[in-house]
């Protein structure tokens, strides 16, 4: 890679964004939208577009081309739970806008209120399959720990499946300590995933 830019994201990056985040987890897609998938892209998108603010959302470009992503949140900037569901339920129907909205894990929003004010949450890491192993991941945690501590932020926390073993090592890796793990039969019903390991890192 002759070039390599961590940024946030802006309005005309998000197209891209989602089409590589939907390619990243096209079978988890797959799953929350089932008969609605040619409408998903759509639908993410324009949920995005609505926010007051992209904070939080930063991209890795890579010789001219975006090839990762990752998201963080914060207290200060909660996703707005009715405008996001208004979205779904627009393009895609009562029943499949109820159903993938809280299936593709819309319904933590509900939970946005329990963030922790002196603390960051790492919420999505991901990098295209031809630049893994490149320290990308590294860089992107790094990006976060930054982010948070210019913040003012204490802490930095992450949550990672407890089958995905290179985000746990990269965890790991990145000076984050293992502080439980949580069970989840929803998650365990629709994609297969037994639960998740919660990580935290004082900064």
């Amino acid at each position: 890679m002759e070039s390599l830019i961590i940024k946030e994201i802006r309005q005309e990056d998000i197209d891209e964004f989602i089409k590589i985040l939907m390619k990243v987890y096209e079978d988890k897609f797959k799953i929350i939208f089932k008969s609605k998938m040619e409408k998903s892209q759509d639908v993410l998108i324009q949920e995005m577009r609505i926010r007051e603010k992209l904070d939080g959302n930063f991209i890795v470009v890579a010789d001219g081309l975006l090839v990762g992503a990752m998201t963080i949140k914060i207290r200060e900037t909660q996703q707005n739970f009715i405008q996001a569901l208004n979205i779904f339920l627009k393009n895609l129907g009562l029943y499949h806008g109820l159903r993938s909205f809280f299936i593709g894990g819309y319904h933590q929003s509900i939970s946005d209120r329990y963030i922790r004010k002196d603390a960051c949450y790492i919420e999505n890491v991901f990098v295209l399959p031809g630049y893994r192993r490149k320290g990308i991941g590294k860089k992107l945690m790094m990006q976060a720990e930054e982010s948070a501590k210019k913040r003012n932020k204490k802490f930095l926390y992450g949550f990672v499946e407890t089958t995905n073993h290179n985000s746990i090592s990269l965890c790991l890796r990145s000076g984050f300590k293992k502080i439980g793990i949580k069970k989840n039969i929803f998650t365990k019903l629709f994609f297969g995933v037994p639960g998740w390991i919660y990580f935290k890192k004082s900064l």
